[in-house]
């Protein structure tokens, strides 16, 4: 975790509602554009991310935190049926914040997971603000997440994976070898790290209770995208990101080489890789220290 506390938090309106933000950091003294951070889920909150504040620490590069629409404590729109998540309700309330924030004309992005994926989408829009970005432990498309899962799933030891596959086809996912597999699994390629940084715990703690925004998007199970992120794909339209990008990921994770080759091949401006390698799928807690070094030297490299 960072050493410093955060600068400010609070709410900024979107339509009806109101999405909640924590930075860390001076906006208006700092020589670098503010980065700003989307958290994984879709669901989750920004709570697992909080060690990438460090980068304001050591390098004095503002660090946005918030927590999506339906998220963490932005409004909880538990009534909402499936079809209104959608990526465009997110890519809006994220212009929402940077306009609302003033940094709608200079901006990094650091897209986490399903961060990713919405950062992603944003920027293959061409931003006029927009001035790094980030794909961190992410995809570009679901169904390679998909098929990723799987493959790691098949390495479990005693048949682990078709054991995880037959509880969610059985529906006995509640049951304590389903818990147990779960965990093996998460402990390998999700957080490596045991026991769980508080900051991570808070976070699988909030997912475990509203899971409302996750299987609306993608669905309860990653092997088998249900949700409306399902033939989600980016691929095609990579070409047409224009500003600097780092692509980044553990050597565990799910989001592994052939996930992420896509966009080392067709994202031209990608200046920086990097395969954190003793980390899975969170290496800003795994490997905090490294990470804060990467992402940092990179955001504040101006070549």
């Amino acid at each position: 975790m960072a050493n410093i506390p955060s600068t400010r938090t609070g709410k900024v309106p979107f339509r009806d509602w109101e999405t909640h933000y924590e930075i860390f950091g001076d906006l208006e003294n700092s020589p670098y554009p503010p980065l700003v951070v989307l958290h994984g889920g879709p669901g989750a909150t920004y709570r697992y991310l909080l060690p990438i504040a460090g980068i304001t620490e050591k390098y004095n590069i503002p660090v946005i935190f918030y927590d999506q629409l339906g998220c963490g404590e932005s409004t909880h729109l538990l009534d909402k049926d499936k079809e209104f998540w959608s990526v465009e309700l997110f890519k809006e309330e994220l212009n929402n914040i940077l306009n609302k924030l003033g940094i709608q004309d200079n901006y990094s992005l650091l897209g986490n997971s399903w961060g990713g994926m919405l950062g992603s989408d944003h920027a293959v829009g061409k931003p006029k603000g927009l001035k790094k970005l980030v794909l961190a432990c992410t995809l570009p498309a679901t169904h390679l997440w998909a098929e990723s899962c799987k493959r790691l799933r098949a390495q479990m030891p005693d048949d682990g994976g078709a054991k995880l596959e037959k509880h969610e086809t059985e529906g006995t996912t509640d049951t304590p070898e389903y818990e147990e597999l779960s965990e093996w699994f998460d402990s390998h390629h999700g957080c490596r790290v045991r026991p769980l940084p508080e900051c991570v715990k808070i976070t699988y703690e909030y997912l475990g209770k509203n899971h409302v925004v996750n299987d609306a998007m993608f669905g309860p199970v990653d092997t088998d995208p249900t949700g409306n992120l399902k033939g989600w794909s980016v691929i095609d339209r990579l070409h047409e990101i224009n500003v600097p990008t780092m692509v980044c990921h553990g050597k565990y994770d799910p989001a592994d080489d052939i996930v992420v080759k896509p966009f080392l091949d067709n994202i031209t401006t990608v200046k920086k890789y990097f395969k954190f390698p003793e980390s899975s799928h969170m290496p800003q807690v795994e490997q905090t220290d490294l990470y804060v070094k990467e992402v940092g030297e990179f955001l504040a490299d101006e070549a």
